[in-house]
């Protein structure tokens, strides 16, 4: 595996071990809890996971066709730092339906959480042992607001979907103690 992705493998899997930890002390009545017009806590981590998890799934499907791939450009660039900015910004955009609205549970558990999100970075770190590097700098994942990026823009940008979202929990937790 490239040194650089498993590098922000390793920061991923961290970050998501902390935040589980921390969020051990509440029940999952409170992490099932929704604050006005807005997710709970146990809904936000459905999210995150089905967002690598769909992530992983196209790159797998388009690659599975031996398609012809572009070279990452100075317009991909662009488009990675874009979204860097918006997973950033206090912006707010819609997500996607697939992951979003009726696709996350009303109610689940913390449990379910610490069961399934590890296996879909398992699937992720898995994925990445076996890629090419050739294959990094090509435009292959795409992203519903950026467009194509690369593999490593992918993992960029679930770097700072997951930061944007751990915020989101903390102000989900607060709101609602």
């Amino acid at each position: 595996m490239n040194s650089k992705i498993a590098k922000e493998i390793e920061i991923l899997e961290s970050d998501l071990d902390s935040l589980i930890k921390e969020l051990q002390k509440y029940d999952d009545e409170i992490l099932n809890r929704k604050p006005e017009n807005s997710w709970s806590v146990l809904q936000v981590l459905h999210h995150l996971m089905l967002a690598e998890q769909g992530s992983l799934k196209y790159v797998k499907k388009k690659l599975s066709y031996n398609p012809e791939l572009k070279k990452v450009n100075w317009q991909t660039k662009i488009r990675t730092l874009m979204l860097n900015f918006y997973v950033w910004s206090p912006l707010k955009f819609s997500a996607p339906k697939i992951i979003s609205g009726d696709n996350l549970p009303t109610e689940s558990n913390l449990n379910t959480i610490k069961e399934q999100y590890p296996m879909v970075r398992r699937d992720i770190k898995d994925f990445f042992e076996t890629v090419p590097d050739s294959l990094l700098e090509k435009e292959i994942f795409k992203h519903a607001l950026a467009g194509r990026l690369s593999l490593i823009g992918m993992i960029v940008f679930f770097k700072g979907h997951f930061k944007r979202h751990k915020n989101q929990i903390y102000r989900i937790l607060k709101s609602i103690e």
